[in-house]
């Protein structure tokens, strides 16, 4: 059996590889770079940071830095073990920035303990997750820095207000992977998103029905269309990848990343998520040709 090529840790600059993202989903992470690569006349990202929420041990959040050097990253992620090995491992991203919390709708500090960690088979040491934030009890302690298994939970509205932390700040592009609580952390950033019309991308889980059609429900009352990825985003087969655009730029953006408009397809209810992956495959294909007869980039 031939041996498995082993990839190098360091670029030929000298920089440490980006490591850590998913080995499951190399489509929506090409068509990540080239919406990254897309010009503003066709929809691209506008003036402002990037949000990695749910950020592991930082293998998106070290793309993002690299596909936008001139753009600061906020890698976010609720347990310290991953925030610590970010800062180590990505110190020379100097727009990377790590913090130690998680999203939602309410700001509250959260005990670990109260929710479930799992163990994650790529990105190393440190290499855990937390599921559901959103239904975690929140701690009787008033500050997260109290305790070595507490974090603070903050709402995305409050950190680019003009009190917040990020006031000097637009949003300009954000990736919300944080297992369950999705639709939690959307209702903690509607008003960023309606000031700053981000793209941002989310997950689901395609057996939850009933919470799909929630989160799909309250894109849609930001003024975005959800266009469901068909290629499992984890280890689970029922896990896709929603790529959600402004109505009033998904057609330039869809033209401008073919990528994107042969891999994914408008979802406008949960039980097309629970389509065969062949039906999915196909609607993508169907949508490609449709607009490469009325291409506007």
């Amino acid at each position: 059996m031939p041996r498995r090529k082993s990839i190098p840790e360091f670029t030929k600059a000298g920089r440490p590889r980006c490591r850590g993202a998913s080995p499951y989903e190399p489509r929506f992470q090409a068509t990540i770079a080239a919406i990254f690569a897309l010009s503003n006349s066709c929809g691209g990202l506008r003036n402002g940071s990037i949000v990695d929420s749910g950020a592991h041990v930082g293998g998106e959040s070290c793309l993002y830095a690299d596909y936008a050097p001139d753009r600061i990253v906020h890698a976010i992620d609720p347990l310290r073990a991953n925030v610590d090995l970010m800062r180590t491992r990505y110190r020379d991203r100097t727009n990377l920035i790590p913090l130690q919390a998680g999203l939602g709708s309410v700001n509250r500090v959260v005990d670990i303990t109260s929710t479930k960690i799992v163990a994650r088979g790529i990105g190393g040491k440190g290499a855990a997750m937390l599921l559901n934030v959103a239904q975690a009890k929140s701690a009787t302690l008033q500050r997260a820095e109290d305790s070595r298994t507490t974090f603070r939970v903050l709402r995305l509205d409050d950190m680019f207000a003009p009190s917040g932390a990020w006031a000097h700040e637009k949003l300009a592009f954000a990736h919300f992977d944080v297992e369950g609580s999705e639709l939690d952390v959307l209702q903690g950033a509607r008003e960023v998103i309606a000031r700053d019309r981000p793209i941002f991308t989310a997950e689901v889980a395609t057996g939850m029905t009933e919470y799909a059609e929630k989160l799909l429900e309250e894109i849609g009352l930001l003024g975005y269309e959800a266009y469901a990825f068909a290629e499992k985003c984890g280890e689970n087969r029922d896990c896709r990848n929603l790529i959600c655009l402004p109505k009033d730029r998904a057609l330039p953006i869809l033209s401008g990343v073919p990528l994107l408009a042969s891999g994914s397809y408008l979802v406008n209810s949960s039980t097309m998520l629970n389509k065969k992956m062949s039906w999915q495959l196909k609607a993508g294909r169907k949508q490609a040709e449709k607009l490469a007869r009325s291409a506007t980039c």
